[in-house]
């Protein structure tokens, strides 16, 4: 008979943030230990004449970013949270 862990023990596991960001929008009671970056992880940045001040002002913008790029996995789980569709943000590949 092997020893067996602790209940406890076997509930940890070692994810991503943005793992743990879709976990929460989908209603799935996930906590997160991790260090407190003092700089944006990631960063949107617009022209002062965009007029962007929420997360539902993507709606209908290009976003460009790299092919598997954390953006392309949380835009869902953002537009999720605040209450848009995320197929109307416009993601475009670039190299």
């Amino acid at each position: 008979m092997s020893p067996t862990r602790p209940r406890a023990a076997r509930s940890i596991r070692l994810l991503g943030r943005e793992r743990l960001i879709l976990a929460r929008s989908r209603g799935i009671a996930v906590k997160l230990v991790a260090m407190v970056h003092y700089t944006p992880v990631m960063t949107t940045i617009t022209r002062a004449d965009a007029a962007m001040a929420k997360p539902s002002d993507l709606m209908g913008k290009k976003i460009a970013s790299t092919h598997g790029d954390l953006v392309r996995v949380l835009a869902p789980a953002l537009a999720r949270i605040n209450g848009f569709d995320s197929a109307k943000i416009n993601l475009v590949t670039v190299d």
